[in-house]
Formats: C-alpha cells, sequence, structure tokens
C-alpha cells in the first residue's frame, strides 16, 4: 500500500521502517559527532599529536558522510545536488577509514607489542584500505551519479566484500590488542585490575558485534539501511575508542600504584605505558 512507504525528494523508495531507521540513525550519528568535537577539544592540552588528529580527522569523515547521507536521502534536489551529497558522503567515508585505522593502531602501540607485530598489523590496515576502501568508495560514488548501471551492480558486489574484510580486520586488531593487555597487566592485577581488563574484553566484543550488524544491515534492510547504520557505527565505534584510550590509562595507573615498592625493571614497561599514554 502507498502509506507503507516513504518517499523522499529524491524519489528513493523507502518501506516505512527502512525511513525510521534511517533517520534514527542519522541522528544519532550527528549527536554522536557533536559529542565528539566537544571530547576531543577539551581532553588535549596539546593538540598535536598523532591521535588527536586522527580523532579530530575521524570525528570530522563521519560528519561529512552524516550530513551526505542526510542530503542524498532526504533533502529535495533544489538543496542539494546529488553530485554534492555523493561527493561529501563518499570522501568522508574514505578518508575516515584510514583515520580511524589511526586512532586503532595508536591505541595497540601504547600496550608496546613487538615490531614484528606492529608490522604486520600496518600492512594489512593499509592493504585494507588501499584493496577495498578505496575502490568501494569509488564505485560507491560513480553508482549514486552516473546512470550506467554496470557501476550499481559492482557496487552492489563490493559493499557486501568490503565490510565484511572491515570486521575481519578489526577482530584481529582486537584480539592482538586484547592479548596484549592481558600479557602486561594480568601478572601485576588484583580484582580491580582485572574488572578493568573484563571491560576491555567485553568492550572489544561489543566492537565486533557492531561490525556484524553492518554487514547483517546489507541483507536485511539493503543499501539505505546500511548506509545510516555505517554513519551511526562510524560516530559510535570514536566514542568507544576514546573510553577505552581513557581504560588503558586507568589500568597502567592502577598497576604502577602496586608496583611503587618493586623492583625498577618491573615498573619500567608500565612506566613507558603511562608515559606514551600522557604523551598522545
Amino acid at each position: 500500500m502507498a502509506s507503507d512507504y516513504v518517499v523522499t525528494a529524491n524519489l528513493v523508495g523507502l518501506t516505512a521502517w527502512q525511513g525510521e531507521f534511517a533517520v534514527a540513525c542519522l541522528s544519532l550519528s550527528l549527536l554522536c559527532c557533536f559529542e565528539l568535537a566537544v571530547l576531543t577539544i577539551t581532553l588535549w592540552n596539546k593538540k598535536s599529536k598523532i591521535y588527536f588528529w586522527s580523532i579530530a580527522v575521524a570525528t570530522f569523515c563521519s560528519l561529512c558522510y552524516t550530513i551526505g547521507g542526510f542530503l542524498y536521502f532526504f533533502a529535495p534536489p533544489s538543496v542539494a545536488s546529488k553530485w554534492l551529497c555523493a561527493l561529501v558522503s563518499c570522501i568522508g567515508y574514505w578518508i575516515y577509514t584510514p583515520a580511524e585505522f589511526t586512532v586503532m593502531y595508536t591505541r595497540l602501540h601504547l600496550l608496546r607489542p613487538s615490531r614484528r607485530v606492529l608490522l604486520v598489523c600496518k600492512i594489512v590496515l593499509i592493504s585494507e584500505w588501499l584493496l577495498f576502501t578505496t575502490p568501494n568508495a569509488i564505485l560507491s560514488f560513480a553508482a549514486l551519479v552516473s546512470p550506467d548501471l554496470k557501476f550499481a551492480n559492482a557496487y552492489s558486489y563490493t559493499q557486501r566484500i568490503e565490510p565484511a574484510v572491515y570486521v575481519s580486520v578489526s577482530v584481529m586488531l582486537s584480539c592482538v590488542y586484547i592479548y596484549h593487555a592481558f600479557v602486561m597487566f594480568k601478572k601485576y592485577g588484583d580484582k580491580k585490575i582485572q574488572g578493568l581488563l573484563i571491560r576491555l574484553v567485553y568492550t572489544n566484543l561489543f566492537l565486533v558485534a557492531l561490525g556484524v550488524g553492518n554487514i547483517v544491515s546489507e541483507y536485511v534492510g539493503g543499501g539505505v539501511v546500511q548506509s545510516s547504520y555505517i554513519a551511526f557505527f562510524y560516530s559510535f565505534q570514536l566514542k568507544i575508542e576514546l573510553w577505552m584510550l581513557n581504560e588503558i590509562g586507568l589500568l597502567a595507573s592502577e598497576t604502577l600504584e602496586r608496583l611503587e615498592n618493586s623492583r625498577p625493571k618491573k615498573r619500567e614497561r608500565i612506566l613507558l605505558t603511562l608515559y606514551l599514554y600522557h604523551a598522545i
């Protein structure tokens, strides 16, 4: 029935629940972006480090992606052309991924894994961006602005592949992160430190679940639902990243207190982690 559909000014036919879901996700993403902007500005005294700039760039790109989604799905053509909406959204998506990967890599670097582990993680992150995110962003832009169905057909494949690869990379980094967090802190821990470690595990599992939800949204609701969900996922993920950074600082501080009377060698690694935490 006609009443079961929401037809936007761009003549994108959506079922009622898809339209409501898109509005909810994009609105939540917009709220998260403003919260992140405030937190990013207020949390760092020195705004010249890589972690600050990666968070700031990722937040800005998430905001661009969200605004592009709002304009494309709900703005009349007289207000925003498809070219403008697609350009803003796709550039935000394309730049967000390396910025977010930089955040994740920097967080892992605090735990001081071996150089080989860091090198492998770096290669995987760069490869994902170059081989999957970049082609997907290009095909996304072409599918939105070009009448040629070849781009839309190609994008329908890459849009299923890229989120799966992204989730796989996130799972890998989460496993490496959890492992090195336990290696560094578990042997020093009491119940409080163990509780912090358990929260880190659950938080990383939650991030993985959000990534899996990105894949599910494509098959359940199609491109509109997935695009709006991605906007929420990107911004909310950054908030969790900030929380986990704070947890690492708490872990290092708590562990250092327990080692106050220990030998210098036992304190050295924790001191370095705490130093790196304050340095970023």
